[in-house]
């Protein structure tokens, strides 16, 4: 069990970013867990855009004592919980068979975040106040032209063509705040969430406003839920469009006036939980995120492990 459990915290996968969300739920009640997730758009068999995601996630409850309790909102009756998650994303055009600059298309971009997640959870009136930090960088050094060459070797695809065109080295720095109520729930196979979210930097400027309904058929210790997420996001700047506003200037970047200020996004899935172990599988839409873009999907899967 200690040799599984290094595996699920401690394994080296590059993968916070715009999509991979590492807030809580309230039903969450493990004192510690870990997850490894893995997004692709070969899913839903497309090869562009949000092309693959990896994120590696640690998460603890921390004593009321804790040296750490100062860098948390302070609410009474309740808990504090800490993340430290990894995570690399890949971007790439419409087409990756190609070795031209694509104009007019969205650039090849990868990121590789380290981010910090402080949430203080009340269970008597079911609501999360949290915040984050990421720090990262974009281009040649988060390896995406790597990733995604050694998964298309395994899967024998063929190879993607127009890395050099990618947007230059950049660093990321980015603070956000999130807050989660919930204001139905009947018993424990039903519950909806609402939440919002802000972020600040130079990776990702944006607001989202969202929910979360969940319902749930539990037996004895196997639980099996469906679950969808709609939202709306405000961005202000996306560094895997724009480039870093730290960093080197990029061969092309999308104009500022090409960018989708409002952007739909949904999000629907299935949980399967027994004991200690559970297993995510869902599908992502998202509306067009600038001027001659399309909209796109991809799906996910998310191994988890609670202690």
């Amino acid at each position: 069990m200690k040799f599984l459990l290094a595996i699920c915290c401690f394994v080296h996968f590059h993968v916070v970013g715009q999509y991979i969300r590492y807030t809580s739920e309230i039903s969450d009640t493990a004192r510690k867990s870990c997850f490894l997730q893995y997004e692709n758009d070969l899913f839903v068999q497309t090869d562009r855009y949000y092309t693959q995601g990896i994120a590696l996630n640690y998460k603890t409850v921390l004593p009321a004592t804790s040296f750490f309790g100062g860098l948390f909102f302070q609410v009474p009756s309740s808990g504090k919980r800490m993340s430290l998650g990894l995570d690399q994303q890949v971007f790439t055009p419409t087409s990756i068979r190609s070795d031209s600059l694509l104009n007019g298309d969205r650039p090849y971009a990868a990121t590789l975040h380290l981010t910090s997640v402080f949430e203080t959870v009340d269970t008597l009136r079911h609501r999360i106040f949290g915040w984050q930090f990421s720090l990262g960088m974009i281009g040649p050094a988060a390896l995406g032209k790597e990733t995604q060459t050694g998964i298309h070797k395994a899967t024998n695809n063929f190879l993607p063509l127009g890395w050099q065109h990618q947007l230059n080295t950049g660093l990321l720095v980015d603070l956000g705040a999130h807050v989660n109520y919930r204001v139905i729930a009947v018993h424990r196979w039903l519950s909806l969430d609402v939440n919002a979210q802000a972020n600040l930097g130079t990776g990702n400027t944006s607001l989202l406003a969202g929910g979360n309904l969940n319902i749930c058929l539990i037996n004895n210790r196997l639980a099996i839920g469906f679950y969808t997420k709609p939202a709306l996001r405000v961005v202000g700047y996306d560094a895997t469009l724009q480039g870093s506003l730290i960093g080197l200037k990029s061969e092309y970047v999308v104009a500022s006036n090409r960018m989708k200020r409002l952007i739909s996004e949904q999000e629907t899935g299935v949980h399967l939980q027994l004991n200690c172990f559970s297993m995510d599988f869902w599908l992502r839409f998202q509306s067009n995120l600038f001027d001659g873009a399309v909209n796109h999907r991809w799906g996910g899967v998310r191994l988890s492990f609670s202690f």
